[in-house]
């Protein structure tokens, strides 16, 4: 004899009923909790199938707290990451049309560029200064900048006689301008911001062919992740002692990074 799914059912619910009513109520209990046992996995959906309008659904059981407190704290970084591209962007961009700036201004400069060589180092003591002999007959003003393709040298001290000028190098004790920071992109050319960029700020030359800056703290420098190696550039917020055409010229790269020793709080970097 086969019995079909449904026939099984039916003798189960009525043996469970009989039960409940023929047997004593210690026995009938233990065999209505087995069956609600038995039955509990299908319990479930038959209760969301059945259930009404006022039921309460899985969707409307209210969540732990701190599952509540996860979600609101994902979605504010979603919104704080939103916002970090959207800067990114922004950066790049500003990036992007300083470099195509920079490469029509380089082609324009070379119709305003002397040429010069070095001649030798100035006799006067204590400074850092070149003498360069022209090789044109383009003409030469004091405090015109001096560059190389390594980037900015000084600027024109004294326009002698015989075209020989003497130039005052940026790391002349002294000598003072406005720098910025960036980072050579995995040393293979190229600049790119720092991870949190820094404010520009005031680079003076100590002689030896080196400049310090001492005027960032140390918090910033940390948190702005800046290490040895990263490139320092003449400011575009500049003063106007500079030509527009200069300005995030090359001046140096980082030699060194660390808190002041006598001003402790304060960045000690040197270029």
């Amino acid at each position: 004899m086969n019995f079909r799914f449904p026939e099984v059912f039916g003798f189960v619910l009525f043996f469970v009923l009989l039960s409940s009513f023929a047997l004593p109520r210690s026995m009938s209990g233990r065999i209505e909790n087995t069956f609600q046992f038995v039955f509990a996995p299908i319990a479930g959906p038959i209760q969301l199938v059945t259930a009404g309008e006022d039921s309460q659904t899985p969707r409307d059981v209210p969540l732990l707290p701190q599952v509540s407190d996860e979600i609101a704290r994902l979605r504010q970084e979603k919104v704080a990451l939103m916002a970090y591209v959207d800067t990114l962007r922004g950066q790049l961009a500003t990036l992007s049309n300083r470099q195509a700036a920079a490469e029509v201004v380089g082609e324009r400069l070379r119709d305003h560029v002397t040429p010069m060589k070095v001649i030798s180092v100035d006799a006067a003591v204590g400074r850092e200064v070149l003498r360069l002999s022209g090789t044109t007959s383009a003409t030469i003003e004091k405090d015109q900048p001096v560059i190389t393709e390594a980037g900015l040298v000084g600027k024109i001290l004294e326009v002698g006689v015989g075209r020989q000028t003497s130039v005052r190098l940026i790391t002349d004790k002294g000598f003072k301008l406005v720098a910025q920071f960036y980072r050579n992109p995995n040393d293979v050319g190229g600049m790119e911001q720092l991870d949190v960029p820094l404010d520009p700020t005031i680079a003076e030359g100590m002689g030896n062919g080196a400049l310090r800056i001492d005027a960032l703290k140390w918090s910033d420098v940390q948190r702005a992740g800046l290490k040895v190696g990263d490139f320092v550039v003449l400011a575009d917020r500049t003063t106007e002692q500079w030509p527009i055409e200069v300005h995030g010229t090359r001046i140096g790269s980082v030699i060194t990074v660390s808190e002041k020793i006598d001003a402790p709080g304060v960045a000690e970097i040197w270029v």
